[in-house]
């Protein structure tokens, strides 16, 4: 798994590093859910490690998954890299 969990918001400029692949933090969303409640979702701004493109990829506060490639080269299922360790920068801890 590639799980991303935060307690809290976040603050902008946040990375993390998933499988040797940087993730900054962008923007943040309020999102409202179906049932009424708001929620934020969290803007990430990647590289694409097959074209070196960039892309956005948007989360909740907590994710299974993020996407590893730009949509041009989206390969759902298939791994980039093996290693699951999550790194998580700028003092925020989760």
């Amino acid at each position: 798994m590639n799980d991303v969990t935060f307690k809290t918001t976040p603050p902008l400029g946040t990375v993390i590093m998933l499988q040797g692949q940087r993730y900054e933090l962008v923007a943040t969303e309020l999102y409202w859910r179906q049932d009424g409640h708001p929620t934020v979702l969290l803007c990430w701004q990647s590289h694409c490690p097959d074209c070196a493109a960039p892309f956005s990829v948007k989360t909740g506060l907590r994710q299974r998954y993020l996407n590893r490639r730009c949509p041009t080269h989206h390969k759902s299922g298939v791994a980039v890299v093996r290693s699951r360790k999550v790194v998580y920068r700028r003092g925020h801890h989760v």
